[in-house]
């Protein structure tokens, strides 16, 4: 993003080499911007998965992605029951 930001302005890379800051001060500047967009909200959405997975402070809370084997037996007993 700083990279991108910094092209715009026009102190990043020189013109003849491809990025998205060069791109977005360009013709194509709704295509960078929403491929800047995309690339950042997915990193986003990663980092905040795995904060999810491994923090200890989550545990049990909303974020708990593991399952106990008490659940488990139940989940099982239930599919057993209702086929």
């Amino acid at each position: 993003m700083l990279e991108a930001g910094l092209d715009l302005l026009g102190f990043g890379l020189p013109l003849g080499i491809p990025s998205w800051g060069v791109m977005l001060g360009g013709a194509g500047g709704i295509w960078a911007a929403l491929a800047i967009s995309l690339t950042i909200y997915g990193i986003n959405m990663f980092g905040d998965s795995l904060r999810d997975l491994l923090d200890p402070r989550l545990s049990g809370g909303v974020g708990h992605y593991s399952i106990t084997a008490n659940k488990m037996k139940r989940l099982k007993e239930k599919l057993v029951k209702n086929s």
